[in-house]
């Protein structure tokens, strides 16, 4: 009978951590996605700004404006690719951490 109990708490320690685990990541995953939200908001505030200037431009200067601001647009279409798949994740982690609670609550009854 000692045994069963002693398996019964080591399970249950066992799916309390990977519970705690699993809440990290979907924690982490939410940063990471908010941290690429934040630098994609910035590229399309400096993007639009970058027209911003009043009084004569040269050619040159407006050739290299109109450059970095198709960089600029590239940059953001990358980020907007990479908060996609950010967001995948932060949706598969919020699945493993519903799954985890409940395979701890399992555990605990």
């Amino acid at each position: 009978m000692s045994r069963l109990i002693n398996s019964r708490k080591r399970l249950l320690r066992v799916r309390d951590v990977q519970h705690t685990q699993s809440v990290a990541a979907a924690v982490a995953a939410r940063e990471e996605a908010a941290q690429i939200e934040d630098n994609a908001r910035r590229i399309a505030k400096v993007r639009s700004e970058l027209f911003d200037q009043l009084g004569e431009t040269t050619g040159a200067n407006l050739a290299n404006q109109r450059e970095l601001a198709s960089r600029l647009e590239r940059a953001g279409r990358q980020l907007d690719g990479a908060l996609y798949d950010a967001n995948r994740r932060v949706d598969a982690r919020d699945a493993e951490r519903v799954a985890s609670n409940r395979d701890r609550e399992i555990a605990e009854r």
